[in-house]
């Protein structure tokens, strides 16, 4: 095996989560691969036929990507909306079978509708690290054309891809303090206080199978972390899993208003759509990742017509009890933008909370985050969204997760402090860019472009360092701060 540095040439625009490994990529395209020699039906639990890529334990191989330091970079956000075609869904589906009903067919790929309203990143190229057989892994690489989210329309499009052979291996640590992909606490010994749950092997998204890992820095390029030696940072005991689901409602079930989860009925269906467990050993609840005793089979068919809720829950074949119990309006109403700790539910908005403990208060200053902690934020004042099913308890606050709607982001403490310090000393200057500039304009979904008097080489490149060494999710979360003094 070889240490190598793979780059994505891009001829588009991508967008991708910051902790998309090189090695979730190469074995997605090897169960892409076997499944056309029709050698596996799918994706197993099981890697050990993975032997083209080093591993350490469970652990592959293969970092996140990250971009050049010194590459140029621009940040957008594209409002793309799109009518289903429905002459060409007809034409795709009559051609793939055409004695099949149609009406099952208007989600294909090509004729769908879509709204899309993410923020977009343009830069050159992106590389990864990554240890294996350089010959398997071109092979697998010969066939990835398109890198992070919305492939199928168009983003991300690579143009080339080049694999050099390296001296050192940087594909699990860049440096002693450094991971460059989650690695698991018990497994590995890196000086760093960013841990948080993650899995330790693909699929990567996937809830179950959560440990304590040590997280790399979220910067876009390749940064050392210097967290273990800020003594403010603190970290809890993080022994084995917690669910956000399960934090909470050791904390507050029954309490404060909210049912106690003991007394939740499930009717019971004649036709068996789903069944109520009371004693289950087996099944993986599908929103927390726990093995819960109690839970319900077939969730999608028990829940009401009329329940709003985001699709992947509603997908769920299996959840808990107590994740049903967070499902409730009681309790949907009680979690929104909210900080959970040991001591029960604070909210952090203006209306809800003192001065000096709201939301932004704990953004600008994150040593107040005392772990264990979850925190709920909603993307919209007026709407009541599902946050406490996809929370995930924090267990550092030198990087915690941090749940705002229906995705979880990752904020990078040691940054998010460094992040307002440059913005406070940025905002002094004499004809700067503004707070729009460095952070983006988020409830307009945009970022600004420069006056003509701000508009100088200095400040252009001001903002593409802020925006390579800040990711999305510490600019998001100070865009609701006012005062960085």
């Amino acid at each position: 095996m070889e240490n190598l540095k793979i780059t994505f040439y891009l001829s588009m625009p991508f967008i991708a989560d910051r902790y998309t490994t090189i090695d979730s990529i190469l074995i997605k395209e090897y169960f892409a691969l076997m499944r056309e020699r029709k050698r596996h039906t799918a994706f197993t639990d099981d890697l050990s036929c993975i032997d083209f890529i080093d591993s350490k334990g469970e652990v592959f191989s293969g970092s996140i990507w990250y971009i050049p330091k010194d590459a140029p970079i621009k940040l957008d956000f594209t409002n793309y909306y799109k009518k289903p075609e429905l002459k060409k869904i007809f034409d795709v589906a009559l051609l793939a079978n055409p004695e099949k009903p149609l009406k099952s067919d208007f989600g294909k790929n090509q004729g769908k509708a879509f709204a899309i309203s993410e923020e977009i990143i343009v830069t050159p190229a992106v590389h990864f690290y990554i240890r294996g057989k350089k010959g398997p892994i071109e092979q697998l690489l010969s066939r990835v054309k398109h890198f992070g989210k919305k492939r199928s329309i168009g983003f991300g499009e690579i143009e080339d891809i080049k694999i050099e052979v390296l001296e050192n291996d940087k594909s699990y640590q860049l440096n002693d303090s450094t991971p460059s992909k989650p690695l698991p606490v018990k497994e590995f010994d890196v000086d760093t206080k960013k841990i948080a749950y993650f899995r330790k092997k693909p699929p990567y998204w996937e809830t179950r199978d959560l440990e304590a890992c040590y997280m790399p820095t979220t910067a876009l390029y390749e940064l050392k972390d210097n967290s273990a030696a800020n003594k403010k940072f603190t970290c809890s005991k993080h022994t084995s899993y917690k669910s956000g689901i399960s934090f909470l409602a050791e904390i507050m079930d029954g309490k404060k208003g909210l049912s106690k989860i003991s007394d939740i009925t499930i009717k019971e269906d004649k036709k068996k759509r789903w069944i109520h467990l009371k004693d289950n050993s087996e099944h993986i609840c599908g929103a927390s990742g726990d093995l819960s005793k109690e839970g319900i089979i077939g969730f999608k068919h028990f829940v009401d017509k009329g329940f709003t809720s985001q699709r992947s829950i509603l997908r769920m074949n299996y959840i808990s009890i107590t994740a049903y119990w967070t499902l409730r309006s009681e309790v949907i109403k009680a979690t929104g933008d909210t900080l959970l700790t040991k001591d029960g539910l604070s909210k952090l908005t203006v209306n809800g909370a003192e001065e000096g403990s709201r939301f932004a208060d704990y953004v600008k200053n994150p040593y107040m985050l005392k772990p264990p902690f979850v925190i709920m934020r909603k993307t919209s004042a007026s709407k009541q969204e599902h946050l406490a099913i996809r929370s995930r308890v924090a267990v550092s606050n030198a990087l915690y997760p941090l749940q705002y709607g229906d995705t979880t982001h990752y904020v990078d403490a040691e940054l998010l402090l460094e992040a307002v310090k440059e913005i406070d000393q940025i905002l002094k200057q004499e004809n700067a860019p503004t707070k729009s500039h460095l952070l983006g304009l988020w409830r307009g979904s945009k970022h600004p472009v420069l006056s003509k008097k701000s508009d100088t080489e200095e400040n252009v490149k001001l903002i593409e360092n802020f925006h390579k060494k800040y990711d999305k999710s510490i600019r998001l979360f100070l865009f609701s701060v006012k005062d960085f003094s």
